[in-house]
């Protein structure tokens, strides 16, 4: 069984998908970590030179890293990893090889996915939700797990919008909008009962 989480950065995807993984004894994976290690791996490799045959080396070299691996990583979240995600999102094999490494791990696994594309991905999947909120909330909860000030929040949630693809959702995502919550336990009851139709 498959579910997907989607929607913008800092809205607490992970947290609630994690939490929601475990209480449903399921496998959880955060996308975007596959994403952030190839953006690590072009800042290793990146020498000035030829750009695409710079991320075409981070891209094998991420293919042949196992999950275990690649989500150990220290530096997924290294501010030089954070600036390569620009550069990633302008690459489309930087995508594709994303997507192909996701579904072959996917497949046949009991697992909830977190991420950007995963409805697209997994247009079967069992439950598939797309989080909304304002940029305000957004940047609170950014801002409070970071322990930085709300301008420095902003800012950082402009510079990932800057390069987040818009998609057109699907009649069968469920859209939950996160300010109609008092927090992430009531999101996490709400989808729990979705799921298991309690």
């Amino acid at each position: 069984m498959i579910i997907t989480i989607d929607g913008y950065s800092s809205q607490g995807k992970t947290y609630i998908g994690s939490k929601l993984a475990k209480e449903l004894q399921m496998e959880f994976l955060a996308t975007g970590s596959i994403v952030r290690y190839t953006a690590y791996l072009y800042t290793i490799y990146n020498n000035h030179s030829d750009e695409h045959s710079i991320w075409e080396k981070a891209i094998r070299e991420m293919q042949t890293t196992s999950m275990q691996d690649l989500l150990a990583c220290p530096y997924l979240k290294d501010a030089k990893t954070e600036e390569a995600l620009l550069s990633a999102a302008s690459d489309p094999d930087v995508f594709a090889q994303v997507v192909e490494k996701i579904i072959l791990y996917a497949k046949g696994r009991n697992i909830i996915l977190d991420g950007r594309f995963t409805f697209d991905i997994f247009p079967d999947a069992y439950r598939s939700y797309y989080f909304c909120s304002t940029k305000q909330r957004r940047a609170a909860l950014y801002a409070r797990e970071h322990g930085i000030t709300m301008e420095e929040a902003f800012r950082y949630i402009t510079f990932r919008d800057s390069f987040e693809k818009n998609y057109t959702i699907p009649n069968h995502v469920k859209v939950i909008r996160l300010d109609n919550f008092l927090n992430a336990d009531a999101v996490l009851s709400y989808l729990l009962k979705d799921i298991l139709g309690k």
